[in-house]
């Protein structure tokens, strides 16, 4: 097998051409002959120089050395126990260069036969990147599948079958939403948190907003009408930020809490919506139902009914009674619920709650893969695919050097052609590295590009 693979070898700088491409095992005999054939094709060694690979593209095609894997490195030079496959590297390239005829070779000739031998025997397996577990080329692997099954017809299907979402917010203007967390008015903080939250929204999802206890006061005279301020002021439809601003700033918190006539008063929203949509009911509160009603028990029968909506509860600086009241909400519905103290914690709420629906969402290799970690998953993996590369050059780096230094001692090769090939590979590596860089900072950039332009494809269906 060390005969085959010198031969191989050999075949790389064009001198066993003919023997390697037509043979599985080589004789004493045959050796000879293809022996002499070496000093007609050494004339071709500046294009054998020219064959090492220099992109990233060309050194993930270059076949792996016959050392790949079987050596170390440490910081500086090769482990202790590389040592000996070291020396068998030194071995091999001194045989192979035994066969080429170096008379009449300038250094620098010679250098370059050196550092392509060593070159061939020890290159590091590199990963090119389409080889890589990245969840951009399942996803692109699927899309094009599907695009293939299905056509223009299948993809409308799937959307149809995907369904869409339907939003409720249902915004509490009681009187006590007036009052203040940090110098600020907590309706104010709850306003710029729901125009944030549905501003990130993909542009298929219908948004309703409905406040109540938005008339009269919280005296007792005003009850009446208070209670029975209910209003639907955006109507479910798509999302536009002027139309939406403007409903928002149309109102402030004066009234009482009629929470439970709010939640019933919600399925006139999903009248209209279908039976593969998704309907989500948010409730922003900080205080417990004041009208005489059981929120609980209307969100019990919405929850039951034919539109079968989850209600997602965000407390807003709530005392232990409201807290109580709206988890048995968020439970009876299969929502959530969560707690928010200041402006900070209701945006990130928002985000936390609703995060099934802001993230981007492809369907890849069975599974629904949120673009959004995939794209950051997908990042690390590449960084840590760029570091394993760089390491892999600076391994050969180092295993050619040391094989260097074993043919020097071994009084193989003179000081001044050992400091030749040893700048010749200093040379090759920088090259290399930064062919690296460029390929996988390219690769990035391409990458991020195809999530963003998937994000906005998903966002406008």
């Amino acid at each position: 097998m060390k005969k085959l693979h010198k031969l191989t070898l050999i075949c790389i700088i064009f001198i066993f051409c003919n023997a390697c491409s037509t043979q599985t095992e080589t004789t004493k005999t045959e050796n000879k002959n293809v022996s002499q054939k070496e000093s007609k094709k050494i004339d071709n060694e500046k294009q054998v120089v020219h064959s090492i690979p220099v992109t990233f593209e060309e050194m993930t095609k270059y076949p792996n050395g016959k050392y790949n894997g079987k050596y170390k490195v440490g910081l500086l030079d090769i482990s202790k126990e590389s040592e000996p496959i070291m020396k068998e590297a030194a071995r091999d390239t001194e045989s192979n260069i035994k066969s080429a005829d170096l008379k009449n070779k300038s250094n620098s000739e010679q250098a370059d036969l050196y550092v392509h031998m060593m070159y061939s025997l020890l290159k590091q397996e590199i990963i090119p990147f389409d080889k890589m577990p990245l969840q951009i080329l399942e996803i692109g692997r699927v899309e094009d599948e599907e695009k293939k099954s299905n056509g223009t017809k299948g993809e409308q299907k799937n959307k149809e079958d995907r369904g869409n979402y339907n939003i409720e917010i249902l915004l509490d203007a009681s009187g006590s939403m007036a009052g203040k967390i940090d110098g600020k008015m907590k309706m104010d903080i709850a306003k710029e948190a729901i125009q944030q939250f549905v501003s990130d929204l993909p542009e298929a999802v219908n948004v309703s907003l409905r406040v109540y206890g938005h008339k009269g006061s919280n005296d007792e005279k005003d009850k009446t009408a208070s209670c029975g301020a209910i209003e639907n002021i955006y109507t479910l439809q798509k999302y536009d930020q002027t139309t939406f601003r403007q409903s928002l700033d149309g109102f402030q918190p004066v009234g009482w809490t009629p929470l439970a006539e709010a939640i019933k008063k919600s399925t006139e929203t999903f009248q209209s919506a279908k039976e593969n949509d998704k309907n989500i009911i948010y409730i922003v509160s900080d205080g417990v139902e004041t009208c005489g009603g059981n929120p609980v028990e209307e969100a019990q029968k919405v929850s039951n009914s034919n539109i079968k909506p989850i209600m997602n509860i965000i407390g807003f600086q709530v005392d232990h009674e409201a807290e109580k009241q709206l988890k048995e909400i968020a439970e009876v519905s299969k929502g959530k619920y969560v707690l928010a103290n200041s402006a900070k914690e209701l945006q990130d709420q928002f985000k936390e709650t609703g995060k099934d629906i802001t993230s981007r969402r492809l369907k890849a290799g069975g599974a629904q893969v949120d673009l959004n970690m995939a794209s950051v998953s997908d990042k690390m993996k590449l960084d840590e695919y760029e570091r394993k590369t760089k390491e892999n050059i600076r391994s050969v780096q180092i295993a050619m050097k040391h094989t260097v230094t074993i043919l020097h001692k071994d009084e193989k090769m003179s000081q001044q052609l050992a400091d030749e090939i040893e700048k010749k590979i200093n040379d090759l590596t920088e090259k290399q590295g930064k062919q690296v860089e460029m390929a996988y900072s390219h690769f990035q950039e391409k990458t991020k590009k195809h999530y963003e332009e998937m994000s906005r494809s998903i966002k406008s269906e």
